[in-house]
């Protein structure tokens, strides 16, 4: 039973094209599963980022709460002491009752005190501290200016060498026959106590801090920071610009704020990404590695399987293709070693070798007769324009290495539009002929170089010659010329003559080709306007020309 074709065609393509087979399919199914792994894990990431800062700003809400609610009963608390102050003050027996002492540490107070209306402590459950002046203090200040209770910055305790927070009301809130202000010392360990009864994740933080940005108390992790300035420096200013909000911090930490309503204090909670997120980032890592050593693998194991069966038969048809673009007349490229689907493409190339060749040889024997058309004038068989400036470059070229002299003439039929127009073009056409089979002898003769330059006008290149012998050459090619005899009843001599401008490179002033070509030029115009029929060379040789033709 045959196979269809498709079935035949998939079979071989099985069987040969392993490594694209294993290396794509494996790909295929394995990237995407590890990609998906890694996309989960992401989304994750993201959903663990977003819950924890909302967590964040809701525990920071809870611990202001919290720090509002303590101050709302030590506010409570001093508005009654400070009554029962003044109705014993009102007998005499004030100070009596505070230094009897009244029940504070149950109200996580480490000493209470009475300050006069000069702002000098009265009495004190703490007697160190009777005498001081309280005037000048920001907190005491604002309680005597808006006779409301107020909350001190962060200080240091003088009695019990704690940190702590002063809370003072004034007493004439409550009975306005008696001037003064109570004041409370509450300790910071109990702030303390009150966060760290909010739960603490890993790698999150809390601090108190007061309107001058020191840590009034701080979780467990974090106690050498207390009474110490924020540690996150950059943002401290942005945290006591507002009352609330969020912010980034440095090293990845992200904070959360609420100013505790009645103070100028801030609960900060914080978390550090990095710490947070460091299992799931582990994770993400090791899928990463995962999906990088496995592919790793599928495709040197493809690589090992196409390095045998596709690119070792390819680069040996391109190394064939390679010899037969540098020239290899007769790559070939075997067919015993390849397997059968590379088998036809390597008899395919042989034959389209054999065939390049073939079109080659044509090819280069029709390009070498191209090449001397082109070079070559067809009329007079002289070189033409292009082929003489090659010449004309490559001999300057010598004369510059070899420090040799070079001629130029620059030679032109007297009168050709005349003989034209009285004989016809076809005989013009002739006399032109002619001419350059004149020059053509002479150039062989004396191993020059001539040129149809255009219309009447041609050009001779003598390399290796002296003044002298240039100008003998001239005149040879200008006897040559009027020994033709070619009539023409508009010359003077009765017969076609050319006039010769003649220029040599060591000459004053020639140091490029072109101003050599431009001497010849001139040297021609000069002969035309002398009678025609002559030499014109640079004034300097003209003597020598004088003595030759007198000799």
């Amino acid at each position: 039973m045959r196979l269809p074709k498709s079935f035949a065609r998939l079979a071989i393509w099985s069987k040969f094209s392993i490594r694209t087979r294993i290396g794509i399919v494996g790909l295929i199914l394995f990237v995407p599963t590890m990609m998906g792994r890694i996309s989960d894990l992401n989304e994750s990431r993201e959903r663990q980022i977003v819950a924890a800062k909302n967590e964040l700003t809701a525990t920071a809400s809870r611990i202001a709460s919290s720090q509002h609610e303590f101050f709302a009963s030590l506010e409570s608390f001093l508005k009654t002491a400070a009554y029962i102050y003044a109705r014993s003050e009102k007998r005499g027996a004030g100070c009596n009752m505070i230094e009897a002492g009244l029940p504070v540490q149950a109200n996580r107070i480490t000493n209470l005190s009475i300050f006069g209306e000069d702002g000098i402590v009265k009495c004190s459950t703490l007697s160190s501290i009777v005498g001081m002046n309280g005037k000048g203090k920001p907190h005491f200040d604002r309680a005597m200016a808006t006779s409301q209770v107020t909350v001190s910055d962060y200080i240091l305790s003088k009695g019990k060498n704690e940190p702590s927070v002063l809370v003072t009301f004034p007493i004439q809130s409550v009975d306005p026959d008696v001037r003064g202000t109570i004041m409370v010392s509450v300790g910071a360990k109990w702030l303390l106590q009150l966060i760290e009864s909010f739960e603490s994740k890993l790698g999150t933080v809390f601090y108190l801090v007061d309107s001058q940005g020191t840590v009034l108390a701080a979780n467990a992790k974090q106690q050498e920071l207390v009474g110490l300035p924020f540690p996150e420096t950059k943002i401290i200013k942005t945290i006591l610009g507002a009352d609330g909000g969020s912010t980034f911090g440095e090293n990845s930490d992200y904070f959360s704020f609420v100013k505790i309503p009645g103070t100028e204090s801030r609960i900060i909670v914080g978390i550090n990404e990095t710490v947070m997120l460091a299992p799931i980032d582990k994770n993400i890592s090791r899928a990463y590695r995962n999906m990088i050593v496995v592919g790793i693998l599928i495709l040197l194991g493809a690589w090992g399987l196409t390095e045998w069966l596709i690119l070792r038969p390819i680069r040996e048809i391109s190394t064939a293709a390679y010899r037969s673009a540098e020239g290899n007349r007769y790559p070939r490229a075997g067919t015993r070693t390849l397997p059968p689907e590379f088998r036809s493409l390597a008899k395919a190339f042989n034959a389209m070798a054999e065939s390049f060749e073939t079109k080659q040889d044509r090819l280069e024997t029709v390009n070498s007769h191209l090449n001397v058309l082109s070079m070559r004038d067809p009329l007079s068989n002289l070189l033409n324009r292009r082929a003489l400036e090659t010449a004309l470059q490559e001999a300057w070229r010598d004369t510059q290495r070899q420090q040799i002299p070079l001629a130029l003439m620059m030679i032109d039929v007297d009168r050709f539009k005349q003989f034209n127009d009285r004989y016809g073009h076809p005989a013009g056409d002739d006399c032109l002929r002619r001419i350059g089979g004149v020059l053509n002898t002479v150039a062989r003769a004396y191993e020059g170089v001539a040129a149809r330059y255009g219309g009447e006008e041609f050009a001779f290149v003598l390399p290796h010659t002296s003044a002298k012998n240039a100008l003998e050459v001239a005149e040879v090619v200008r006897l040559g010329i009027q020994g033709l005899s070619i009539k023409h009843e508009d010359s003077s001599a009765g017969v076609v003559t050319v006039s010769i401008g003649l220029k040599l490179s060591a000459a004053h002033g020639i140091n490029r080709v072109e101003k050599l070509v431009a001497g010849a030029d001139e040297n021609l115009y000069s002969a035309k306007h002398q009678g025609r029929n002559n030499v014109v060379n640079d004034s300097r040789f003209r003597a020598v020309v004088a003595d030759m033709l007198a000799s």
